[in-house]
């Protein structure tokens, strides 16, 4: 997987960025009702992309591979099956 965060946002506030992720969930939410599987993709890749900006915003980007090994291990702790992503 090759993810990349945008470097360069503006001086969004938290309360800006976090309006942008609701209105992100939203749009997926139609995509879903919709069952556009194209539309779904987009506006699913869209919250995750709102919600890594909404880390940066907050300035807790930095510390997001310690909190997915965290979060995974709490997985891993329900004993979900985890598999990477391809």
């Amino acid at each position: 997987m090759n993810f990349k965060m945008i470097a360069n946002i503006p001086n969004w506030t938290a309360k800006e960025q976090f309006e942008k992720v609701l209105e992100e969930v939203l749009e997926l939410k139609e995509a879903v009702h919709l069952k556009d599987n194209k539309k779904i993709m987009e506006e699913g890749l869209d919250v995750i992309q709102a919600i890594f900006t909404l880390f940066k915003v907050l300035k807790i980007d930095k510390e997001l591979s310690e909190g997915l090994k965290l979060h995974n291990k709490k997985l891993r702790k329900r004993k979900w099956k985890l598999e990477k992503l391809k």
